[in-house]
């Protein structure tokens, strides 16, 4: 099997923790839809009738996982000097 996105081409899960329900098919969550289809583990002929169906999961453009910047370290002053007189 061809991995595939089940959101479309340059499109992923916004919303993995929803659950997606076809008449017919267990429920299952819109994660492990994804990951499944990643896996090649949903046939060619069905990805491609899937993104207008997973609305709930909330597709959204692929793109580089988000950049958690670095902690700001707060200015350290010199401590007061005391005049030992």
């Amino acid at each position: 099997q061809t991995p595939c996105s089940v959101c479309g081409d340059g499109k992923e899960v916004g919303n993995p923790d929803a659950v997606f329900e076809f008449p017919g098919f267990p429920a299952v969550g819109c994660g492990t839809l994804e990951g499944a289809g990643e896996s090649g583990l949903i046939p060619d002929g069905q990805c491609g009738f899937l993104p207008p169906l997973i609305g709930i999961c909330e597709c959204q453009p692929s793109g580089p996982p988000p950049v958690t910047p670095p902690p700001t370290l707060a200015p350290v002053s010199d401590p007061p000097v005391v005049d030992p007189t």
